[in-house]
């Protein structure tokens, strides 16, 4: 029952966008569609919309004190609005008289109904619906969360254009423009009409992405300028150009234990996948290409995280396949970040030899550059590849030395104890690690070394 306005803004666009999609292929579809995105963009105007012609973020789940007492009806209540339309009203929307809406807590009917439809019914209850809302006005509101947030309203004026509510879209545009030409940046959020904070990336990239939606709805050139200044200032205050790919914070926020990067789709989506995105739509291709690039191992490894990535993954490779170079024409080379140094692995000594118990003892030494570190056997994350040995031709023991933070870095000596079903014994050592700077880790990397056991 809780209303967000990222959950509404995407919504708007994707409905908008599926009715572009089947227009001329499934008319009805798209019609369906299309007033789908219609009452929702109509829904946030009503519901959500500020004076200063900004969006609120959110509507509670609650009031009097009960989840979604604001939303649901009993069948009586239905019928004391609605009188003889009130049977097909029920069926359309499967109303019960025990009712449809269990209690959470205990799975028990509760005598309400959500009015959820089973099938698309056109315009058909629309004014049964409007009586209903009538009614709706009239009891106790949940309360609103009135801080607008600058990256939602992003989404909003996005979605709106889309939807082809030009006008309000671009009121919220400018509400916010208004605060760039002031400070020169963005701030978190406005609440009561005043900045307050200081964005962050998903701020600043989702702005740009609705500023970039209005131009594309409207052909006005004023809304793409817009937009590659918003783009400028981020890359300005977000940009990693050493390794590729945004930071989610800048100079001026608090100063933490390293600088992350947002990769992973939440309920909105990353917004680095959103800035690759909107590289590639303001012709900076090289940049996307870089943030594509330094976030490939998280698409390998984690695609259902990273869909907005991908999304834009394929937005990139469709540029390419429209502009084929000639044969003569030498590919680039990929835009990696420069390389900080190579992990090296040394056995020491190469011939072990037995002891009286059959077994060897030898020294696996590990030399990490400066400025990266390996994880440990055990990291702290599941995503994060830990550092193992496995052993061709023998078995083997290490013992890993404990570390701060599950992490291993410069000179590392890792003790191992060999053992062979009969000696001599060739064997090879199999290190995978994953070195990692502070800002993000690399792909997994493997190192072999050779060595004999001897009797």
């Amino acid at each position: 029952f809780e209303k967000m306005l990222y959950d509404n803004a995407l919504l708007l666009a994707a409905y908008s966008r599926a009715a572009d999609m089947m227009e001329g292929q499934v008319p009805e579809a798209a019609k369906e569609f299309r007033r789908t995105a219609d009452r929702t963009a109509r829904w946030m105007l009503r519901e959500m919309r500020a004076p200063n012609g900004l969006f609120y973020s959110a509507i509670d789940a609650d009031s009097e004190g009960e989840e979604g007492w604001f939303y649901v009806w009993s069948l009586k209540e239905v019928q004391d609005a609605l009188g003889p339309s009130t049977l097909a009203v029920a069926a359309a929307f499967g109303l019960e008289a025990n009712g449809n809406y269990e209690d959470e807590a205990t799975g028990r009917t509760t005598g309400k109904n959500i009015l959820a439809l089973s099938e698309p019914i056109a315009s058909q209850f629309d004014e049964q619906l409007d009586r209903l809302l009538e009614v709706r006005t009239r009891r106790p509101r949940p309360m609103t969360d009135t801080k607008c947030l600058v990256g939602w309203n992003g989404l909003a004026i996005r979605g709106l254009a889309r939807a082809g509510f030009m006008a309000e879209a671009a009121a919220a545009a400018n509400r916010l423009l208004l605060e760039f030409e002031r400070t020169g940046g963005l701030p978190r959020l406005i609440f009561e009409d005043q900045p307050q904070g200081v964005g962050f990336l998903e701020d600043y990239a989702f702005l740009a992405w609705g500023l970039e939606a209005l131009h594309e709805a409207t052909g006005d050139p004023k809304w793409r300028q817009q937009a590659e200044r918003v783009y400028r200032s981020m890359t300005e205050r977000f940009w990693d150009d050493r390794n590729g790919g945004f930071f989610a914070t800048e100079g001026r926020h608090e100063v933490l234990f390293g600088r992350m990067k947002p990769v992973f789709d939440q309920p909105i989506p990353s917004a680095n996948s959103v800035a690759a995105r909107l590289a590639l739509e303001l012709g900076d291709e090289e940049r996307a290409e870089r943030t594509l690039r330094a976030f490939q191992g998280w698409m390998e490894r984690g695609p259902q995280s990273c869909e907005g990535l991908l999304d834009a993954l394929l937005l990139w490779l469709a540029g390419r396949s429209a502009s084929p170079r000639s044969s003569s024409e030498p590919e680039a080379a990929p835009a990696h970040p420069a390389p900080i140094g190579e992990v090296r692995v040394e056995l020491e000594p190469r011939e072990v030899k037995a002891d009286a118990d059959g077994k060897g003892r030898a020294t696996l030494r590990i030399h990490v550059p400066e400025g990266l570190h390996l994880n440990g056997p055990n990291p702290p994350a599941r995503w994060l590849t830990p550092t193992a040995l496995a052993a061709d031709g023998c078995a083997v023991e290490p013992a890993w030395p404990e570390s701060v933070g599950d992490r291993l870095e410069g000179g590392v000596a890792v003790p191992l104890v060999l053992s062979a079903p009969s000696l001599p014994a060739e064997f090879e050592l199999r290190l995978t690690y994953q070195p990692c700077t502070e800002t993000e880790c690399l792909r997994p990397a493997e190192k072999r070394v050779t060595g004999v056991l001897l009797p």
